[in-house]
């Protein structure tokens, strides 16, 4: 039959290529490291710990409850004032109250925003601060990104095909 080939293809398996392929890129190391792409990329990031530990940090260097307490206060007060003031028909005053109102939310609201903007930029520090140290340049960035994907890749394939070799015999 014209279709089959008249000899079985040499070489070896697919798993054994993909195990060596695997081996190889953990022996790839970059920067001033003994690391591989894997390991640079878990060494690099931030926990979970560590981000609630730089939030708390920041809350207690940004403001104290005190402050806290007594924003919400104020714009209690302004609100209950441009209440009163607009049920008596103190029109402009009521309108000035409001204002004061919207002003000191809006200053309590932001002090969130600006946690979330310390937390990102701590967390951009400490990647280039750690891009630094460990000596790695934007090539090898993307080469750690490329081949840290590769072998998370790689590594659920293996696993998965000794499950099905494992469950099969």
């Amino acid at each position: 039959m014209p279709d089959e080939p008249a000899e079985k293809p040499q070489g070896i398996p697919i798993k054994d290529a993909i195990r060596l392929k695997y081996q190889i890129s953990q022996g790839i190391t970059f920067g001033n490291t003994n690391m591989n792409a894997v390991e640079i990329e878990e060494f690099r990031k931030l926990t979970a710990e560590d981000y609630v530990r730089i939030r708390q940090e920041y809350c207690k260097w940004y403001h104290t409850p005190r402050s806290q307490f007594f924003l919400s206060a104020l714009t209690l007060t302004f609100v209950a004032g441009a209440i009163i003031l607009y049920h008596y028909n103190w029109g402009l005053l009521a309108v000035v109250s409001g204002s004061l109102a919207i002003v000191t939310y809006s200053k309590l609201c932001s002090r969130g925003g600006h946690a979330e903007g310390f937390v990102d930029g701590y967390d951009s520090g400490y990647e280039a601060g750690m891009n630094k140290a460990l000596n790695l340049t934007d090539k090898d960035l993307a080469e750690i990104h490329e081949f840290g994907t590769d072998m998370k890749i790689d590594k659920s394939l293996l696993e998965r095909l000794d499950n099905r070799d494992g469950s099969a015999g």
